[in-house]
This record gives C-alpha cells, structure tokens and sequence, in this order.
C-alpha cells in the first residue's frame, strides 16, 4: 500500500471475497470500531468498499492481510481520499 502523506484525507480500498463472507468481513470490521466504514458495491460479486482514514494505513493492512490468508479476500484498488464518493 502507498504511504499516505498526513495532509491526506482518506484511504479507499477496493476488496473482493466470495459471497458468503460479505456478512464476516462487514462485522470483524465492526469489531475494529473507527478502522474503516465498509459498503458492499456488489453483492453478488463480493465487492467490498473499504473508506478509511490514512493514519489508519498500518492497521488496515495488517487486517486485509489477515483476510486474505483466512478467506481468501483479495484486493482489487487502492486509492487516497480523493476517490470517496459517498
């Protein structure tokens, strides 16, 4: 993941995991209260939008690392805060 320079606003990462665990992966992130706001994109496709903030780089990727070695969670974009279109 690119550093983030502290005048950034955000983090946006795209993800995508089977189907099944679009529920699991929205609540470990609600386990990890402020890490990231997750909104599925497709739910058929199993694609996850991740907002984040860029002080929260290190914990984020740690967590998708985590995901990804447990069910297989793959990313597919990474951007900054420029990108967030709520």
């Amino acid at each position: 993941m690119k550093r983030q320079s502290p005048k950034d606003n955000g983090l946006l990462v795209r993800v995508q995991s089977e189907a099944k665990y679009i529920w699991y992966v929205n609540g470990i992130f609600e386990g990890y209260d402020g890490l990231a706001v997750v909104r599925t994109l497709d739910k058929e496709k199993g694609i996850i939008e991740l907002l984040s903030t860029a002080d929260q780089s290190e914990d984020l990727q740690k967590l998708l690392q985590e995901l990804s070695d447990e069910i297989g969670l793959i990313v597919l974009h990474e951007g900054d805060g420029s990108e967030f279109s709520l």
